[in-house]
C-alpha cells in the first residue's frame, strides 16, 4: 500500500456516493423503475485504512484502521424516490457510519446531531 494512499478521505466518497446515487435514482425514475430500489456498496483494498479528519485528538482515539480487506456494507432501501440530495444523505447515513464503524469511530463526523449531512462545519 503506498504511503499516500493509507487514509480515506470521508468527505470526498461521502460527497461523491450522495451524489452518484441521487443521479442513478434519477434516471431510474426518468426510465420508469419503480421502486424500492437498494443501494449496496463494498470496499475492497481498505485493510489498515483509516478515517482521514481535521480532528487530530479524535482521530488519535477513535481511528483504529479497518481490520478486514474487504468491507460489505449494508444495503440501503430507498422505499419512495427522494426529492433532492439532502434525503439521499439522510437515507446513506447508516451506510457510511458503518465504513466509519470499521475504522474504529461510532459513526461519520459528517452529519450532525439531526442527521443533516454538514461535512463543513
Amino acid at each position: 500500500m503506498d504511503e499516500e494512499n493509507t487514509n480515506i478521505r470521508p468527505i470526498v466518497f461521502e460527497r461523491e456516493i450522495i451524489k452518484q446515487t441521487h443521479i442513478t435514482l434519477s434516471f431510474h425514475k426518468a426510465i420508469g423503475i419503480e421502486p424500492p430500489i437498494y443501494v449496496f456498496m463494498s470496499f475492497i483494498g481498505v485493510k489498515g485504512r483509516r478515517i482521514e479528519t481535521d480532528d487530530a485528538v479524535a482521530s488519535a482515539f477513535h481511528n483504529m484502521g479497518i481490520d478486514r480487506d474487504i468491507l460489505l456494507i449494508p444495503d440501503v432501501l430507498f422505499e419512495t424516490y427522494p426529492s433532492n440530495l439532502h434525503d439521499v444523505a439522510v437515507l446513506l447515513k447508516p451506510a457510511f457510519d458503518a465504513v466509519w464503524n470499521a475504522a474504529g469511530w461510532p459513526g461519520s463526523s459528517n452529519y450532525d446531531k439531526d442527521g443533516t449531512w454538514m461535512p463543513n462545519r
